[in-house]
């Protein structure tokens, strides 16, 4: 039988105050079994990952991706308002994880919220991010410029790309150019054209 979401939940929460990567990757199977079961489960997993994502434990979990790949495929299960709370509350910890993993995730899942407010949010923290947290930000942009239905967005998105290929990291230049090279290579047509223009300059 599923464990109870109240158990999985707290067994989460206690896994990641003792850093427990094993019982964290457990716990996310059985967050993510609960979420295809139940539309009220995936609200409830949505809010304790706002309140996961707040605390410097979770931000410091190795394996803390795990959970924030739990609701990539339920999200439509979650009203306008609880999936932006979801997301800035991953953008506002973004500067603190200290698993890798993590920050590759976050920019993976922006393409599920292509929006004009998560590119705000995106775009308002490079400023404040060192080199190794920047490199993630081309990514992110990527996938919402080819995931926007809105071509204002898509094009603000692509933009802002096209800026970091001048950034003053080599590293962060490097998957700006990465990201437009998959732009270009893309089935979203949109930019393919001008992304191939800046690889062949």
């Amino acid at each position: 039988m599923q464990p109870e979401l109240d158990e999985v939940i707290s067994r989460v929460g206690d896994a990641v105050a003792r850093g427990d990567s094993e019982v964290i990757a457990r716990a996310a199977y059985d967050l993510e079994t609960a979420a295809m079961l139940s539309t009220k489960a995936v609200q409830e997993i949505a809010k304790a990952t706002v309140r996961w994502l707040s605390t410097d434990d979770f931000r410091k979990a190795d394996g803390a991706w795990r959970i924030l790949f739990v609701l990539r495929y339920d999200l439509h299960h979650l009203s306008d308002s609880e999936r932006k709370d979801m997301f800035l509350a991953m953008i506002e910890a973004f500067p603190y994880l200290q698993d890798s993993m993590s920050r590759f995730i976050v920019s993976e899942l922006a393409e599920l919220f292509a929006t004009d407010w998560a590119l705000d949010a995106v775009e308002a923290q490079i400023p404040t991010l060192d080199d190794e947290r920047r490199r993630y930000v081309p990514h992110a942009l990527e996938h919402i410029a080819l995931a926007a239905t809105d071509d204002v967005i898509a094009a603000r998105s692509f933009d802002r790309l096209i800026e970091l290929l001048e950034d003053s990291a080599p590293e962060v230049k490097r998957e700006a150019h990465l990201s437009i090279r998959r732009v270009a290579n893309s089935r979203d047509k949109r930019f393919a054209d001008a992304a191939q223009a800046l690889i062949d300059r």
